[in-house]
């Protein structure tokens, strides 16, 4: 589980910088820096409320 969860995280840790530059940015005409640093920011808050998250098992 443990192992799952890590892959899981560090996928979405890398998602903005694949995701950002070819994408978004061009999308929306406006600097590929910007779009990952604000992506990033947001799944970094995601992956804090899921960390926040009660997983008992009962």
């Amino acid at each position: 589980m443990f192992q799952l969860t890590r892959e899981q995280r560090d996928a979405r840790l890398r998602w903005p910088a694949r995701v950002a530059p070819p994408f978004i940015a061009a999308e929306l005409g406006t600097d590929v820096d910007r779009v990952t640093a604000l992506l990033a920011d947001h799944v970094d808050r995601q992956l804090l409320e899921i960390g926040d998250l009660d997983f008992t098992y009962g």
